[in-house]
């Protein structure tokens, strides 16, 4: 699960077929990537979460697992810890007006999701 305790932990949905391309996507396009797990192959008690959480929204968790950042939020600091230009995207989503527009962006994307098709893996 937590494989690496050096690195933080991205939680997706993996039935969601949406959530697997952008999760492939990420792991190509990104330099610094978090260790990343389904959260229904993982026991996500152990990583401060609750099925509930994970089922709602992407979650990203610290290597020491003391913070936790949820939907658009766990994006922003995904973008961050690039190391690359998506760092300057990872600041600029938590500001006051943009992180209005990020969760409203983010929930309509969440909601889509749960009408595409399911993975069958």
């Amino acid at each position: 699960m937590h494989s690496n305790p050096d690195k933080a932990t991205l939680v997706f949905d993996g039935e969601c077929v949406f959530c697997m391309a952008c999760v492939r996507w990420m792991q190509k396009h990104m330099r610094n990537t978090p260790d990343v797990v389904a959260w229904q192959k993982t026991n996500v008690h152990e990583l401060g979460l609750t099925e509930a959480q994970c089922s709602e929204a992407v979650q990203w968790v610290s290597a020491d697992r003391k913070t936790h950042r949820s939907g658009h939020l766990a994006v922003a600091q995904l973008a961050r810890d690039s190391g690359e230009w998506w760092r300057f995207v990872g600041y600029l989503i938590p500001l006051p007006i943009i992180t209005q527009i990020g969760a409203l962006v983010y929930k309509k994307i969440a909601n889509s999701r749960r009408c595409a098709v399911r993975s069958t893996e």
